[in-house]
């Protein structure tokens, strides 16, 4: 992540264009440990070419990816439906938005992210931070409690 990229909140729709030779990147923080949606629209840039991909990865602070979509073509109709899913828990991410399809004809994109917490009943950040037994929450008997397995972790 690069201080100049634009930083944005759940529920702003992003728009733009990507191509071989050029990627976005867009940072936003998730608040708690939870659910993050990606839904959007991706379309051909030129309807000449017959077809073309895009691609969302989602990198953690220090720069380890934490998720990578798979490619959505759009071939026949030169357009797609985006709807991604993944787990993070809470902390600061960057989403790179790129065409991964070796024709350069470029693709526009339009997404936006939503979040639904965890709700998990000991707070976690980044990778994790009850992974072990010696980092384990200490529990009581009858007692319910919440967690998440992040993609992160």
């Amino acid at each position: 992540a690069y201080a100049a990229d634009p930083v944005i909140s759940m529920g702003s729709t992003q728009t733009g264009t990507v191509s071989r030779d050029k990627t976005a990147y867009y940072r936003f923080s998730v608040p708690s440990s939870g659910k993050v949606k990606i839904s959007g629209l991706a379309e051909r840039a030129n309807t000449g070419i017959l077809t073309t991909s895009i691609r969302f990865r989602i990198y953690q602070e220090d720069g380890t990816k934490v998720y990578s979509s798979g490619m959505f073509y759009m071939p026949t109709t030169g357009r797609t439906y985006v709807n991604l899913t993944t787990y993070l828990n809470k902390g600061n991410y960057t989403i790179e938005v790129l065409q991964d399809y070796s024709v350069n004809d470029g693709a526009r994109y339009s997404f936006a992210l939503s979040f639904e917490s965890a709700n998990e009943s000991f707070a976690e950040m980044n990778a994790g931070t009850n992974n072990t037994f010696d980092t384990a929450s200490a529990i009581r008997a009858n007692t319910t409690y919440r967690g998440m397995i992040a993609n992160n972790e």
